[in-house]
Order: C-alpha cells, then sequence, then structure tokens
C-alpha cells in the first residue's frame, strides 16, 4: 500500500514540477509582450505545455472512428483483439497528435517578435519541436507508471493534478480574503463548496440494483450508474450558451446579451435539455444491452424508472451544481468569485473515491489484477457478481470513467481482487456469459 502510494504522488509531483519548469530557450517577458498585443491570454510556458491533452484527443478520435464508421464498429465487434489493433492505432493517432501539436507551437513560438524588437526564441523550430514532444512522452512514462506501480489509473490521476493548481489558487484567495472584504466574508463560498461536493459524493455512490437475467438463465445483480448522464451535458451546455450569449463572427454583437443571473439560469435549462439526450446515448436500457451483449432479458419496468430517477437526479445535479457555483457571488455579494466550479469539483471528487476504494482494498493485503476492460457495464456487472459471492474486489478508474465516455480506451479500468480470491474470481468471470472488452 504504501510503495503504491508512494509511486503515485512521486509521479504527481514531478508532474507538477515539470508543468512549472519554463520551457528552454523562450523569452517569457518578449512572449508575454506579444500576447498583451495580440490581446490574448498568455501561453503556458513549462517543459510539459501539452500535458497529457494529445492523448486524450487521439483516443476520442479512434472512440468516434470506432462507433462510426464500418471498418471501425468491425473491429469493435472483433472482442480482445479488436480492441487490441484499436488501442495501437490511437497510440499511433497519439504520436502524429503530438508531432502535428509541438511543430505547429514551435513554428509560431520561432516567428514572433515583441513590439520591443525581441525575438521570443533564438532556438530552431525542430529544437522546439523535439523538446515539446519528448516531455509530453515523458507525461505518458509517468502516467503508465502509475497505473502499473501506483494507485489508480495514471492518465485520469494526471489529468485531475493538472487541476491541482488552480484549486489551491482558489483556496489560497480564499483563505486571505477579496480585496474589498474581510476573510469572513467568503465563509459561504466554502460552505457551498463544501456542501456540494458532500452531496455529489453520496450521490456517486448512491445506486440501486436491477437483475439481469442471461440467454442460459443466470439471473445476475446490477447496480445502476451514478450521475447517469456523465459529465457530457455540462461541458456541451457552457459551448452552447457560449455561442447564443458570446460574440459571433458574422456580427459585431452577440446574438444574445444576457445579466449573470439570466446566464447562469439559461444554462441550467441547457444542461435539463441536454441530459436525456447524453443519457440515452451512455446508459439507457438499449445501451446497456448493447455492451451486455448475451443478456437475454433486462427487468426493463425497475430499469427504466430507476434509470430515469436518475437521470432527473443527476440533471438536477448538474445544472443546479453548474449554474449554482458559478453564480452563486451574483446572488450573495459577501461570496467570493474564488469558488470552485462543477467542471473541477466532479473530476476531483470521482478520481478521489476511486483512489479510496482502490487503497481501502490495497490496505488489507495484496491485490491482483485478473482483467482490464473498456465496458463500464460489464465492469460493474462482474463487481457486483464477486460481491455477491463474497469476494471483494475493486474497479480502478470506475466512476472517473463513468464520466468521460469516450476515452474508454485511455482510462483503462481494471477489476483487482485480494491474491487468495484470484483463482475462484477468475472462474467467476470466465462463467460470466459476456465478451470481455
Amino acid at each position: 500500500m504504501k510503495r503504491r502510494a508512494a509511486v503515485t504522488c512521486v509521479c504527481v509531483v514531478l508532474f507538477l514540477v515539470g508543468a512549472r519548469l519554463p520551457f528552454p530557450t523562450l523569452d517569457a517577458e518578449a512572449l508575454f509582450e506579444v500576447s498583451d498585443v495580440m490581446g490574448i491570454s498568455s501561453p503556458r510556458l513549462s517543459l510539459f505545455t501539452l500535458g497529457v491533452v494529445p492523448f486524450l484527443t487521439a483516443f476520442v478520435l479512434i472512440e468516434l472512428f470506432s462507433l462510426l464508421t464500418k471498418p471501425g464498429r468491425r473491429l469493435r465487434r472483433q472482442g480482445v483483439e479488436g480492441r487490441r489493433k484499436l488501442n495501437r492505432a490511437a497510440l499511433l493517432a497519439s504520436v502524429l497528435v503530438v508531432g502535428i501539436q509541438a511543430k505547429g507551437i514551435s513554428l509560431w513560438w520561432s516567428g514572433l517578435t515583441s513590439p520591443s524588437g525581441a525575438t521570443v526564441t533564438t532556438a530552431p523550430s525542430w529544437f522546439l519541436m523535439i523538446t515539446l514532444s519528448a516531455a509530453t512522452f515523458v507525461v505518458a512514462g509517468l502516467a503508465e507508471a502509475i497505473s502499473r506501480y501506483g494507485l489508480g489509473n495514471g492518465f485520469a490521476v494526471l489529468f485531475v493534478a493538472s487541476l491541482i493548481p488552480s484549486v489551491f489558487s482558489t483556496i489560497r484567495h480564499l483563505a486571505v480574503g477579496a480585496p474589498y472584504g474581510e476573510p469572513g466574508t467568503n465563509i459561504m463560498g466554502l460552505v457551498w463548496v463544501a456542501l456540494f461536493t458532500a452531496f455529489v459524493v453520496a450521490f456517486m455512490r448512491y445506486r440501486p440494483e436491477v437483475r439481469l437475467t442471461t440467454s442460459e438463465g443466470m439471473s445476475l445483480p446490477y447496480r445502476m450508474p451514478p450521475l447517469p448522464q456523465g459529465i457530457a451535458p455540462l461541458s456541451w451546455a457552457y459551448a452552447v450558451v457560449h455561442l447564443l450569449t458570446g460574440p459571433v463572427t458574422l456580427s459585431a454583437t452577440p446574438i444574445l446579451q444576457l445579466d449573470p443571473i439570466p446566464y447562469f439560469g439559461l444554462l441550467a435549462v441547457v444542461i435539463l435539455a441536454l441530459s436525456p439526450l447524453a443519457g440515452w446515448m451512455f446508459t439507457a436500457h438499449k445501451r446497456l444491452e448493447t455492451n451486455l451483449e448475451g443478456a437475454a432479458t433486462v427487468d426493463a419496468e425497475p430499469y427504466d424508472r430507476l434509470w430515469t430517477r436518475g437521470l432527473i437526479l443527476g440533471a438536477l445535479v448538474l445544472a443546479g451544481g453548474g449554474a449554482g457555483v458559478a453564480a452563486l457571488p451574483e446572488l450573495l455579494p459577501a461570496v467570493d468569485t474564488a469558488v470552485l466550479p462543477l467542471l473541477t469539483l466532479l473530476p476531483l471528487v470521482a478520481v478521489a473515491l476511486d483512489l479510496v476504494d482502490e487503497a481501502r482494498l490495497v490496505a488489507k493485503g495484496k491485490l491482483e489484477r485478473i482483467l482490464t476492460l473498456d465496458n463500464v457495464h460489464l465492469a460493474e456487472l462482474l463487481r457486483a457478481r464477486l460481491a455477491e459471492e463474497g469476494i471483494e474486489s475493486v474497479v480502478t478508474c470506475f466512476r472517473y470513467r463513468r464520466l468521460s465516455y469516450f476515452l474508454g480506451p485511455l482510462f483503462k479500468m481494471g477489476l483487482l481482487v485480494p491474491a487468495a480470491d484470484r483463482e475462484r474470481a477468475e472462474q467467476l468471470v470466465e462463467e460470466t456469459p459476456f465478451q470481455i472488452v
């Protein structure tokens, strides 16, 4: 347990240090001057400028390819072997995306000159590209080290770790107080975030159970997913509202100009409108049957009832939380603007719960991985099946994976069981009549 926790902590610290190391050969002052003239926010100048984003991009592209094209769907139907080919394609795509992004940034940096006449960098673009690419693959190595020797999925942990600086900045800002008020005036902001986080934790842990019947007549337990529509409608809602309220290229004025409170109200409405769409895509009855090919029947009436109830509750959590956290400073002037948004809170809570679950079981003794899979429905069913037989288990990265449906191949889930129960657990998994993907 201590060794695994230490590996994770060391890799996270190395990642955060690398994210703050200045990029060699760059003149930060000259680049800031250029940014001010161009009217854009100053770009990050760290060695790990690209971070894990290129890998996220590549895996999303391959996942969409596997969903939207006939060759991709054919590979998905080939089970483990097909998924292995898709994963290899995603890794190759990652190399390509890293190269393209590194080349683009290096060409931009090497061609900039500040108003005072200083060049942003004297290094050739090929040197910048190689350095950026190498640093990005170091990030991938840290993520792989966490996945193999630490706690949790490495890419998920590092992605959430990239949010840590903003979290500490927010906490520090709340602790010292806003320039216009006393530190005590920010207590409502802290209370809001604490209460909302507690609510999200409780909601994510609450999962009612239904029964699935296979074609062989086997009855298996299945627990309903927490926050069934995932984080998708939240991120989509911000984009939709921004298009409605922000500047449009065809016009000098916004389509719709709103004051803050109506803006956040519109945000909540859009989230509620998008939630049924995302819920149908990811966790509806048909999606469950697709992911659990081999289930002859699902007890549809209780499943649909529980799914609908979970969908409504999840939508209210996302709508109320996303709009509420943003609107609170407008509603209560005593609350500082430095409150954590829901897009930061949800990943942090999900990864923290995943790590706590894994650490709790690791503390009881040695764990062994008996399966690595991408299918969230099957992962939940296998965990419930083992629990029914008295075998403790944990699915790594499960809650975070629920929030990031298109990134399954990157955010791998591992089914871990105590070493003493490995043989029995493997036998139960083999008896489960579902294709392991």
